[in-house]
């Protein structure tokens, strides 16, 4: 199979799986600032920011696990499918030419 035939065959999971990317991101970046929060909170005997950092951080380990998760289902059912094609040759430059993560195909 091609690149654009798994992009268009996967297109949905494909879709989520940089949609929980770009959370994860922005939760580490969130994770920065309420780090400055927390410390200035701290400084003023308030303990709000801590807890909201706490909240944060429950928060991205959550996403972090859920996508982590998706993410190797569906690439390892992307690899089965690169794999039913015999039509495609190692050596055709069209085809993709690459391992699963764990080496075996599944």
């Amino acid at each position: 199979m091609t690149v654009l035939a798994l992009s268009r065959a996967f297109r949905l999971h494909i879709s989520f799986n940089w949609l929980s990317i770009l959370i994860e991101v922005r939760l580490k970046f969130l994770v920065l600032l309420f780090f400055g929060f927390a410390i200035d909170g701290l400084l003023a005997n308030d303990t709000d920011a801590l807890f909201q950092l706490i909240t944060i951080l429950a928060v991205l380990i959550v996403v972090s696990v859920i996508r982590r998760a998706y993410y190797t289902r569906v690439f390892g059912t992307v690899c089965v499918e690169m794999g039913k094609n015999p039509s495609c040759p190692r050596d055709e430059p069209t085809c993709i030419d690459v391992e699963c993560p764990d080496g075996d195909g599944t």
